[in-house]
């Protein structure tokens, strides 16, 4: 037991806390209390803590919508190269937005050759439906001003993009002189190089320069804008997807009517 004056003292420093001399001393039997004043309580620790979580998440989060332009534009990076400077003579469109124009364009200040590629047709071009992907490009560069004779049509039929680089290699091989601008979508640029290099021979592939045609529709500062725009950069990963994945070497290839025939007759 305590003594009579170790009680009192203890008393005192309960009712006067903040009085000289009343100092609560463990050895005294003072035991700490939970909520005495000017300590912070485990609850109180817990608080600042949680606080402080929410206002570095808040500012990170302000951060990244402060710079979601800045990163949502480098979201199509992957997909795109630099534009090649290289001389060309020849020209062949892929695709993009109104390429049939702009290669007519490329060809006013300069003699240019367009090579046109022959796909295998579809089941719609077979039966007459549609009409065939060259026969549309053949239209198109006429209906721009390119004289019939600086077209010439590419003599072998192409079943994919990668078959059509071969082919186009073999003409880089026939011609050394030929330099050929292959036009397509700015967001294929990338699928486009790697099927390039996949393709051909460095000193071919030094040979072809893949020509990025810019969306009037959007562009990759604001491709998130409009659903042209998502479209066009979800179907460009796609592709490039399918370009660089290993399974890639076994193309897709239309099924022909009459093989499917025989295989039942059988």
């Amino acid at each position: 037991m305590q003594s009579e004056p170790g009680n009192l003292k203890l008393r005192v420093a309960m009712l006067a806390p903040d009085l000289p001399g009343t100092e609560r001393h463990v050895g005294d039997g003072a035991a700490e209390a939970d909520g005495a004043p000017g300590r912070p309580t485990a609850k109180t620790g817990r608080f600042r803590s949680w606080r402080l979580r929410l206002i570095v998440a808040a500012c990170v989060l302000a951060a990244i919508y402060g710079s979601r332009g800045l990163l949502l534009t480098a979201c199509v990076w992957p997909l795109q190269t630099s534009h090649s400077e290289a001389e060309f003579n020849h020209v062949v469109v892929i695709g993009g937005d109104r390429c049939f124009l702009r290669a007519a364009q490329m060809g006013r200040d300069r003699r240019l050759r367009y090579l046109i590629a022959t796909w295998q047709p579809g089941r719609l071009v077979r039966r007459g439906l549609i009409p065939s992907r060259s026969d549309i490009a053949w239209r198109h560069l006429i209906k721009h001003g390119v004289d019939e004779t600086d077209i010439t049509t590419l003599p072998a039929t192409a079943n994919s993009t990668d078959h059509l680089m071969r082919i186009l290699g073999q003409q880089l091989a026939d011609n050394r002189n030929m330099r050929i601008a292959v036009l397509c979508d700015a967001f294929h640029t990338r699928r486009l190089q790697t099927i390039v290099d996949r393709n051909l021979a460095a000193d071919h592939a030094n040979r072809i320069a893949i020509v990025g045609l810019k969306n009037r529709h959007y562009a990759p500062n604001n491709w998130w804008q409009s659903k042209l725009g998502l479209l066009a950069v979800f179907h460009s990963y796609i592709d490039l997807y399918f370009a660089v994945a290993p399974a890639n070497n076994a193309q897709w290839k239309e099924s022909d009517p009459t093989d499917i025939s025989r295989s039942v007759v059988r």
